[in-house]
């Protein structure tokens, strides 16, 4: 099914005609196979029971059994984007269909459903309110209408003991009728400019965010990371997060989850995106060496940090025309430098001047409060042992376009727990393509993964 990227009437059909799929189900040929339904309330029952990774776990435990795998790994990470099953909403819908939501799952309540009648909008109907959505006033008018109901509402429901599904529908319904409002001068309700921090994008799938893996690539969705093996090319581990997480936040879960199944890990092979000062100090407390170049911070086409040698023992920096200061500016309790300053004069004067700054008052060089870790990991990754084994990195993006072409580029699923189960399932078929191709005219390999029948 996700092999062959089907959805689930489809995967009905392929069981009754498709040989191929007898085959592989060990299905007579006039067997009718199962109805799709089936399929959904075998994944709800899968995850219900958190049994996600059931499948996943065993094939990961064959390997390391046939010793495919050691129990101690040097890896490569990286993440993904997923464009979410839900759609994304403005302003004006997140509240509309939030209001409906609440309404619909507080109905046993009096007070709301007096609440509810007395509202000029039926929010219990579908579709946008008709209104002249060109008009200016009559937006401001809808919005300010919408604000006030929801405020209300939520008020109403703050006498009543909510269970939890009428509690998550009155959060959310909270979140949203906040998130993109603000008070003018009139008092009145408008939308701010801006798009909050955790912003909510989508009533349907109320987990799913803004996100971008460059400046210029922004999607709507999840963040699907990965942990592989490059040697035996085997996904040992994997997480899911939204999309506005930064792709460093999962690192801790998917290294316990490869621990969980036994595979303890010794060295992380990634982007920058993992190449920072804290990640590099919270692998070292787990005895794990980080192989990642240091983010180089663009400077609007002029001299980037990198260009300036900075002396921590000696409380100097020089800059790229050889000018060396100890003009600094230092932390009021730790004392700790936080920037370097060149005097104004020297900086007016310098031939490098139209490279290096556009400011009136000479060039600041920030210094980071880990600074010492920053400029150890840079100068590692100018030696050749650095380069040697950051060129196993790649191998990790092909295993993502291998996922991308069995459908993991958008979530078939709404929520983040079925997004991973299709992230978990889609990489144990990966895992065992590659299974298959190893134990390829290797009799004693496929008889110890139990890949055969025995002659």
């Amino acid at each position: 099914m996700l092999y062959d990227k089907v959805s689930d009437r489809e995967a009905e059909e392929r069981a009754k005609f498709d040989l191929r799929w007898k085959v592989a189900l060990e299905l007579p040929m006039d067997e009718a196979g199962f109805d799709f339904t089936s399929l959904c309330k075998f994944r709800t029952a899968i995850i219900v029971n958190d049994k996600i990774s059931v499948v996943f776990d065993k094939i990961i435990k064959m390997a390391i059994e046939a010793e495919i795998l050691p129990k101690d790994l040097e890896q490569v990470i990286d993440s993904t984007s997923v464009m979410g099953a839900g759609a994304v909403q403005d302003t004006y819908t997140l509240i509309q269909k939030a209001m409906r939501k609440v309404i619909k799952t507080t109905k046993r309540f009096p007070q709301v459903r007096k609440l509810t009648a007395s509202f000029k909008q039926d929010y219990l109907k579908k579709g946008k309110p008709e209104i002249n959505w060109d008009s200016k006033e009559e937006r401001k008018k809808m919005l300010k209408e919408l604000v006030s109901d929801a405020n209300s509402l939520i008020e109403a429901l703050k006498e009543n003991d909510l269970n939890k599904w009428e509690q998550e529908a009155a959060d959310m319904l909270s979140q949203v009728a906040y998130q993109d409002i603000e008070i003018n001068d009139q008092q009145e309700p408008e939308i701010r400019q801006g798009v909050a921090k955790d912003r909510i994008i989508s009533i349907a799938d109320s987990e799913m965010r803004h996100g971008h893996k460059t400046s210029k690539g922004l999607f709507n969705g999840y963040k699907d990371t990965i942990l592989e093996d490059p040697h035996a090319e085997i996904i040992t581990s994997v997480a899911v997060s939204e999309g506005n997480k930064h792709d460093a936040e999962v690192i801790n879960e998917v290294l316990n989850g490869a621990k969980s199944i036994g595979i303890s890990t010794t060295q992380l092979t990634g982007d920058t995106a993992y190449g920072s000062a804290e990640t590099r100090l919270a692998l070292q407390g787990e005895q794990i060496k980080v192989i990642a170049p240091v983010a180089n911070p663009s400077n609007k086409g002029l001299f980037p940090k990198s260009q300036f040698t900075i002396n921590l023992d000696k409380f100097s920096c020089q800059c790229p025309n050889q000018y060396v200061t100890r003009l600094c500016t230092r932390d009021r309790i730790t004392k700790a430098i936080k920037s370097f300053r060149f005097p104004e004069e020297v900086c007016q004067s310098c031939p490098l001047r139209p490279l290096c700054t556009n400011s009136k008052h000479g060039r600041v060089v920030s210094v980071h409060q880990h600074e010492a870790v920053l400029q150890e990991a840079r100068e590692y990754q100018m030696t050749r042992e650095f380069q040697d084994k950051y060129r196993l990195r790649p191998i990790v993006e092909r295993k993502i376009a291998e996922l991308k072409h069995h459908g993991l580029g958008k979530a078939r699923y709404r929520g983040k727990a079925k997004v991973l189960f299709q992230l978990t399932w889609t990489s144990a078929v990966v895992n065992l393509k590659r299974l298959f191709r190893m134990s390829d005219n290797n009799y004693a390999l496929a008889k110890t993964l139990g890949l055969c029948t025995p002659i």
